[in-house]
């Protein structure tokens, strides 16, 4: 697929992730059990390439499968004097391109179900599920746009207090049957209340 737009540089997205400052880190290992809230921001890279966006200058910009901004909401279970977390989160991933004259975007539903195990020195180590649905690459009429099955992966997360270094091992089929690699790296931010 290759779109033709016009283009100026932009400042990263990734920026917005400082904004996402967790109230509390996460707590005693082996405390009482508790509910509470949580939520996080993802800033991912990575995945095989599911769109070309051409510039007029001759440059051009690849959209990834794997890559995008990911922030989100949910809940979490402390389990009674185990140095367990269960959390559920529900979320929206989304990337864009520099284009200045079209809204041209992959996005995507995040649904993740993980169980974090807690250290004493308030490092973490995650080990999940994650569910994307409504996955669509939007060119914004420049070319026709592309819709993906829902997808099923795995994800882990080794983390200290609030911050997380993430892997997601993840594959997208397209509505013509064609496969891309979604997998990505990523630097999370988590609270947790």
């Amino acid at each position: 697929m290759r779109l033709s737009c016009f283009a100026t540089p932009t400042i990263a997205c990734c920026i917005a992730l400082a904004g996402l400052v967790p109230v509390s880190a996460q707590g005693t290992p082996s405390g009482p059990g508790h509910f509470g809230f949580t939520m996080y921001g993802t800033a991912a890279f990575g995945g095989d390439t599911v769109g070309v966006v051409g510039f007029k200058d001759g440059s051009t910009q690849n959209i990834n499968a794997g890559q995008g901004l990911d922030f989100g909401l949910g809940g979490h279970y402390k389990i009674d004097r185990l140095p367990v977390d269960i959390s559920a989160t529900l979320g929206y991933k989304y990337v864009t391109t520099q284009a200045t004259n079209a809204n041209i975007n992959l996005s995507r539903t995040v649904l993740e179900l993980r169980a974090d195990y807690l250290f004493p020195n308030h490092a973490w180590v995650g080990l999940g599920s994650v569910w994307h649905s409504n996955i669509k690459l939007n060119s914004d009429g420049y070319a026709p746009n592309l819709a993906f099955d829902d997808a099923q992966g795995v994800t882990v997360k080794v983390g200290w207090h609030w911050v997380a270094l993430a892997y997601t091992n993840m594959k997208y089929r397209d509505e013509f049957g064609f496969n891309f690699d979604a997998s990505n790296f990523g630097i999370t931010l988590v609270g947790r209340w």
